[in-house]
């Protein structure tokens, strides 16, 4: 019998079936250590514990991470409207004449004879930004004053009061109080005016706007982000 083995492995079919048990024999090895180490790959409770906790703080830490992005970026967009909106004097002329031919070119626009029109102020924010402030003071009715407010929000680059106080005329009160038959008197009731709009008023105010005269790559990034 031995004999007869020997002699069938000689041959090219004994040889064949001996090298797949030989090759049976390998797999049955790798697979028995591979299920071995299947046992490590099957989370337990505690692993499954673990990992869910774990989880929850990464997304805890993301969510905190993307809340400070969120401002981060909302600070840069409002920092780059300013730039947008800011005074450049490459663009808009030298602030201390431009500003106070435009205040008065308004004036004149809206038919106003300014009282005082001051010189333009400047004082630093800090290395990039600066104020630019002027003192305006004129006597007008009240609606003509509200139309010079007006005239002077639509102007660009945008302008903005600092402050400003509008005072009746007393003098005038007392004369419309005294003529209130008077020819003026009756032309304001046609014409559909109570007496308030038809009150003369002291008007004093400042008028400022943000100038920027620092890095203008800071510019180029803002025109970048519109």
């Amino acid at each position: 019998m031995s004999g007869n083995f020997k002699e069938y492995i000689k041959t090219p079919k004994g040889k064949l079936v001996c090298s797949l048990c030989a090759l049976g024999a390998v797999w049955a090895v790798l697979i028995f250590n591979f299920l071995g180490g299947m046992k490590e790959l099957v989370p337990s409770a505690d692993k499954m514990r673990n990992a869910e906790r774990e989880l929850k703080r990464k997304k805890l830490a993301y969510e905190k991470v993307k809340a400070e992005k969120d401002e981060a970026d909302k600070v840069k967009e409002a920092f780059h409207a300013i730039l947008r909106s800011s005074w450049q004097e490459q663009k808009h002329g030298m602030v201390e004449s431009t500003l106070r031919q435009m205040i008065s070119d308004t004036a004149k626009a809206q038919m106003l004879k300014l009282a005082s029109l001051g010189s333009v102020k400047t004082s630093r924010i800090n290395n990039d930004f600066y104020f630019a402030e002027i003192d305006v003071t004129f006597q007008a009715r009240y609606p003509e004053v509200m139309r010079f407010i007006a005239s002077i929000q639509k102007l660009e680059p945008q302008l903005s009061w600092k402050r400003f106080d509008i005072r009746p005329d007393f003098r005038s009160l007392r004369q419309m109080s005294a003529n209130a038959s008077s020819i003026a008197g009756m032309v304001a009731k046609n014409s559909g005016e109570n007496i308030e709009s038809a009150i003369t008023v002291n008007f004093s105010g400042t008028i400022r706007i943000i100038g920027f005269d620092g890095d203008p790559r800071l510019l180029k990034n803002a025109e970048l982000k519109k």
